[in-house]
C-alpha cells in the first residue's frame, strides 16, 4: 500500500539473533525477497551496555573484538 501511495519503502533485517538457525535465516531471506522492495541485511552487534553483550556467552554469541573502531556496518 505504501508503494502504491508513492511512499518509499525499505525493509531492514537483523541477522544473527539468539536462536537463529540456518533454516530461519533462509526463511528470513525468502521473506525479504517476497516483499519486492529494497532491503538491507544487518549483522547483530553486541554493543557495550546492552543485554545482548552482557548475555553473549549464555546465548552462544562470540565476541570477536573489543576494538570499538571495528564496530559498525563496515566491519561485520
Amino acid at each position: 500500500m505504501a508503494r502504491d501511495a508513492g511512499i518509499g519503502v525499505l525493509a531492514s533485517f537483523v541477522l544473527g539473533l539468539p536462536g537463529e538457525t540456518p533454516q530461519t535465516l533462509r526463511q528470513t531471506l525468502k521473506f525479504a525477497e517476497s516483499l519486492r522492495v529494497p532491503y538491507s541485511l544487518n549483522l547483530l552487534t553486541p554493543y557495550v551496555g546492552t543485554e545482548l553483550r552482557e548475555r553473549a556467552a549464555e546465548w552462544g554469541i562470540q565476541i570477536l573484538s573489543n576494538n570499538w573502531n571495528l564496530y559498525g556496518q563496515g566491519y561485520p
